[in-house]
């Protein structure tokens, strides 16, 4: 029962988007009965939830299947990798996905406005999600966590920042955030380190030498004691073993709604959804098992990232720094 409750407002939020945002007017009546058509009725009365066999297009359908294999692989990928799935030009199809604690769910609605059962869709039934898997999002700013960053001196994951649920930044480590804004040009102040996607750069994109070059004078006296005048650059190896430079590098929205093969709707909360790109290619982020990332991009752009995600050609470089899950 509380399932089919949960579905009964999910459904319910993806009709008010429709009708508020991306219906035209008058199609408020016709949305009501399309959703009673599918419900047959709400959960508190002696009656079975009736579903109405819809048809999906092919490529849709596809790509919904592509994406919840991904949910599927993600519960015990080797993390952090990268997960293809098969994009699609929707077509006036509109996929939702929204995150119900420790699942998510997912709803295709047509292009008629009407919720489609997906019950064909792998693994994806109508009442339930896909368990022990929740989607996020490379963008935004991160709220409500603990910064923890490489200090390259102990090799270790230590504190740098912690962030509110407001998004209130408290530094907890000033001399490796000085570090950190020396070497990767992050603000003095901590105040960029909440921005996703400016992390997920740090930590996969950016360059990094193999080897960190010493001072001309360091480098003159390491070479006549029979040094190399140069030291393994601890960056690098942790890039290099899959360890993450910086974390977290994403946010974690309650609702990804895809509205296009390259727009999406990403709502934190009740706050104001956001309207970002995503021409991602087909490639989805796992940071850690159980977790899914889209990639919100920009185009063009001055810098290679900002809140509203990755500049999109880096979303090219992607699976040069990015081992495949």
């Amino acid at each position: 029962m509380q399932t089919i409750v949960v579905m009964v407002i999910l459904i319910a939020v993806v009709v008010i988007f429709i009708v508020g945002v991306l219906a035209p007017k008058g199609l408020l009546q016709k949305a009501g009965r399309s959703i009673g058509d599918i419900m047959g009725v709400l959960p508190d009365t002696d009656r079975t939830i009736e579903l109405k066999q819809l048809p999906l297009d092919k490529d849709v359908r596809e790509s919904a299947k592509s994406i919840v294999d991904a949910f599927i692989a993600a519960k015990d990928a080797n993390a952090p990798c990268i997960i293809e799935y098969k994009p699609a030009d929707l077509n006036g199809y509109i996929l939702t996905v929204v995150n119900d604690e420790s699942n998510v769910q997912m709803v295709i609605t047509t292009p008629d406005k009407q919720v489609a059962d997906i019950r064909d869709v792998k693994d994806l039934k109508y009442n339930q999600g896909v368990d022990g898997v929740n989607v996020c999002v490379v963008a935004g700013k991160i709220r409500e966590s603990d910064m923890a960053a490489v200090d390259t001196e102990s090799s270790t994951h230590q504190p740098v920042a912690h962030i509110d649920e407001n998004g209130k930044i408290s530094v907890t480590t000033d001399e490796l955030l000085k570090r950190y804004s020396e070497r990767f040009e992050y603000a003095a102040d901590g105040s960029d380190v909440n921005i996703a996607a400016k992390n997920f750069y740090t930590n996969w994109i950016v360059e990094i030498p193999e080897k960190d070059e010493l001072s001309v004078i360091d480098k003159v006296w390491s070479m006549k004691w029979g040094g190399q005048g140069s030291f393994p650059n601890k960056y690098f190896e942790e890039r290099s073993s899959r360890g993450k430079i910086i974390a977290p590098d994403y946010t974690n929205p309650t609702t990804i709604t895809l509205t296009g093969s390259s727009t999406m709707r990403v709502a934190y909360g009740k706050s104001e959804p956001n309207d970002w790109a995503h021409k991602d290619k087909g490639l989805l982020y796992v940071p850690e098992k159980g977790k899914v990332c889209f990639f919100s991009t920009f185009y063009p752009g001055l810098s290679d990232y900002g809140i509203e995600g990755l500049e999109a050609s880096n979303v090219g470089l992607l699976q040069k720094y990015v081992r495949s899950c």
